[in-house]
């Protein structure tokens, strides 16, 4: 068996492993309830949930050939299964999960399946409030874009954008967090506007904000604009 292979069965074992419960301990079922240690990623204590919420607003969008053509097939495998825990929010589960994916890619693992993980678990995080811990996944998920393939890396780049931006805001790093809309814009420019909005209140500035749903188009594969969703509290947002 080669090293990719080997990496390959592990996440498998990982992913199903987690879904029967087998990491998730005492409460950490599919919901997101209760949690092992207090914390999204078993270190330290839980904090309280985050002001915004960055969610996909839908499921994973492989490309107009359903994956076939991904250099790594593990690599569908992981995003699929962030994708779905994330607007489950079932963020207490998937933080551990990807951390036993990332400690465990060798020397043979696809890089992409790593940064993937690492995207993910910042997510995860984010949504739960660690924002220091967020940051770290985040900053090493940007710099491993180059190994996302076409079609997947253009929805992943935009939801760590937000990610960033949300993050940067939620620590009040305002000029860090308007470099990130800025960006996010430029892939999404038909969502800036709802962009604005997210990061104004995300740093806090407009916490009343009522943002109406809004309606893009679809993820065709092809396009550089993913679509996500962002819950503030009392106010649902979806975006396409």
């Amino acid at each position: 068996m080669t090293a990719k292979d080997a990496g390959r069965a592990l996440v498998m074992a990982v992913l199903l492993a987690v879904a029967a419960g087998a990491c998730g301990g005492p409460g950490g079922g599919a919901d997101g309830g209760g949690g092992g240690q207090g914390g999204s990623n078993g270190q330290g204590q839980k904090q309280q949930g985050a002001a915004i919420e960055v969610l996909p607003a839908s499921s994973f969008d492989p490309g107009p050939n359903g994956g076939a053509d991904l250099p790594e097939p593990t690599f569908l495998i992981v995003v699929r299964e962030c994708y779905a825990a994330l607007r489950a929010r079932s963020f207490d589960a998937l933080a551990p999960k990807m951390t036993t994916i990332i400690e465990s890619a060798g020397a043979g693992a696809d890089s992409g399946v790593v940064v993937a993980a690492r995207l993910c678990r910042g997510l995860a995080n984010l949504n739960d409030g660690a924002l220091a811990e967020a940051a770290r996944d985040l900053d090493t998920a940007e710099g491993g874009l180059g190994a996302l393939p076409g079609d997947p890396k253009h929805q992943l780049e935009l939801l760590l954008l937000r990610g960033q931006m949300v993050a940067s805001a939620g620590r009040q790093r305002l000029g860090e967090a308007s470099a990130y809309l800025d960006r996010a814009a430029a892939l999404a420019p038909g969502q800036a506007a709802q962009l604005e909005q997210e990061l104004a209140a995300a740093s806090g500035a407009s916490p009343t904000t009522t943002v109406p749903p809004t309606t893009s188009p679809a993820t065709t594969g092809t396009s550089a604009t993913s679509t996500t969703a962002t819950t503030v509290p009392a106010t649902s947002v979806t975006n396409g």
